[in-house]
């Protein structure tokens, strides 16, 4: 039993020794004893509001874009909400608000607004379709639709999706009807 006891120490020991000459003591000593987090209250943060990208959220969205074959060529995805960021400059942590949708739409015709309402409207289905778990923030994000044509012609659409009501610095707005949205295109003024 002591010769028993005497290998195994030696066994450990050894291993010990090859963690310690390659680096990794210490990795274990982390595992072993995870250290702890520097709690970060909220009276030593000052609030930015900032932007993060989802590539994640993204990637699994554009695969169901793919999938249900709505004619935006692309989606991507990013939360809106506010970092943490204590006197030294660094960012303690990010807080999401919610999660924006941001829709490239290639469009043959920018005056068919017949067409780029019935887009708009496939666009906002499969928005509601997306399970709320998968975006993140309590609050509801925000819809970007950006048209462009081959003549370099662009156009943008920005609303949160239960208002269907356009944010001020949207280029151009579209107003849902109870039957959908296919009509009521109206282009406005960044100045107005």
């Amino acid at each position: 039993m002591r010769k028993f006891i005497l290998v195994f120490a030696i066994l450990v020991l050894a291993g010990l020794a090859i963690l310690y000459f390659t680096g990794n003591l210490r990795a274990l000593a982390n595992l072993v004893n995870p250290p702890q987090a520097a709690m970060v209250d909220d009276t030593q943060c000052g609030y930015q509001w900032a932007t993060q990208p989802l590539p994640d959220v993204t990637a699994e969205l554009q695969q169901r874009l793919e999938k249900q074959n709505t004619l935006a060529a692309e989606v991507n995805a990013a939360a809106y909400g506010e970092n943490c960021v204590l006197a030294d400059g660094t960012i303690a942590r990010f807080l999401a608000k919610q999660t924006d949708l941001y829709f490239k739409v290639p469009v043959a015709d920018m005056e068919d607004t017949q067409n780029l309402g019935e887009l708009a409207e496939g666009i906002i289905l499969f928005v509601e379709d997306i399970p709320a778990d998968l975006l993140v923030g309590p609050n509801e994000g925000y819809i970007q639709i950006n048209y462009s044509s081959a003549f370099g012609q662009m156009a943008s659409l920005w609303f949160q999706p239960s208002t269907g009501r356009p944010t001020d610095n949207a280029s151009t707005t579209v107003r849902p009807k109870a039957s959908g949205l296919r009509e009521s295109w109206s282009t406005r003024s960044l100045a107005a």
